[in-house]
């Protein structure tokens, strides 16, 4: 008896037909959000039947954050967003560390674009080797122009990704991630 398949193997050059690349780019996406779901789980929210925030947030890492080559696979931390939406971003942020606190400022208005002054920004700071992220405590708003993040006790010593994304009152509608560095 002979077995029929309409999956024809394409070997590559290293011997393997693009499975395991596929799988390690996946696996590699899927480690590095599963810290930041519950940011994500806001930011990429969607009423679209079959979406999925974290699946949103996967579709997006693997389509344009991905880099390197089978096997040294990973994630580029400054092309990654957390959140995706209409809201206005918080204009010209900027990050600033002093041990374990680290103090983030933004322009509070946003040239002449339609936004509210008590919109709502999140930040997050993000080690990704120890997979802890962490978020401000505090409600910062718009037209505070600055919040601070009090790093967990975990990151205090280890340098972290730090994103910023603003919201409006209700947490309905995000506006995408702004990268502010590693510090």
């Amino acid at each position: 008896m002979e077995c029929i398949s309409n999956f024809a193997k394409k070997k590559t050059g290293d011997g393997t037909d693009g499975r395991l690349e596929v799988w390690l780019r996946f696996k590699v996406a899927r480690q590095f959000l599963t810290p930041l779901t519950r940011l994500i789980n806001m930011g990429f929210a969607t009423k679209k039947r079959g979406k999925t925030p974290l699946g949103r947030a996967m579709s997006y890492t693997l389509k344009g954050c991905m880099e390197g080559t089978y096997p040294d696979i990973r994630v580029n931390p400054e092309l990654v967003q957390l959140s995706n939406g209409s809201a206005v971003i918080p204009l010209d942020a900027v990050a600033l560390r002093q041990d374990g606190v680290i103090q983030i400022s933004w322009r509070p208005d946003s040239d002449g674009i339609a936004c509210f002054h008590d919109d709502g920004v999140i930040v997050c700071a993000y080690h990704v080797e120890s997979a802890v992220a962490g978020i401000n405590e505090t409600t910062a708003i718009r037209s505070d122009g600055r919040t601070e993040l009090v790093l967990p006790v975990q990151l205090v010593d280890k340098p972290v990704h730090v994103y910023a994304m603003a919201h409006c009152r209700h947490k309905k509608n995000f506006s995408r991630t702004v990268y502010l560095g590693e510090h």
